[in-house]
């Protein structure tokens, strides 16, 4: 992880405290300054052939979300590297926010502003990535019989599954 504490050391930060989780593609380091609350950096160790390559697609993706990350709210890439042993270290900014998991499960108003949220930030990425050299555009929200079957299969289902945690 000498590439993370270089990058660090680089970034002119001096002191930060880390965070260390496996998961089954990797091990996430959360690097956190005070008095951040959220991490600034998150790098992660991918060893395994397979999530090697895994490392490189996400690298690969947010190379190229990196002219609308900051409007998105979406994480930059801030370095990746390929290690002797075959090894690589992907690293992205931190971004603020709360995981859907740090909700109790009995919190059907948190779960609700979950799913609320999700639509919009959908149609403001639509709306500002381009795809083969134009942008999406999304139905209205207030018009739901625009909405395609699938669509109001998974709005019916999210909303049957708040109900059903009341």
């Amino acid at each position: 992880m000498h590439a993370v504490t270089a990058y660090l050391r680089d970034a002119g930060f001096q002191q930060w405290d880390v965070s260390q989780i496996r998961t089954d593609q990797a091990i996430v380091l959360l690097v956190f300054t005070h008095p951040q609350p959220d991490p600034v950096v998150v790098a992660k160790l991918y060893a395994t052939k397979e999530a090697v390559e895994h490392g490189k697609r996400e690298a690969a993706v947010l190379e190229s979300l990196a002219p609308y990350a900051t409007a998105l709210g979406i994480p930059h890439l801030l370095f990746q590297s390929h290690l002797g042993d075959g090894r690589l270290i992907v690293a992205q900014s931190g971004v603020p926010g709360r995981h859907l998991g740090d909700l109790p499960p009995d919190d059907v108003r948190g779960l609700s502003g979950y799913v609320s949220a999700i639509r919009p930030w959908l149609e403001r990425f639509q709306a500002t990535v381009p795809v083969d050299g134009r942008t999406l555009r999304v139905p209205p929200t207030d018009h739901a019989s625009t909405s395609s079957l699938e669509e109001k299969e998974i709005t019916d289902f999210a909303g049957r599954m708040l109900l059903t945690l009341d």
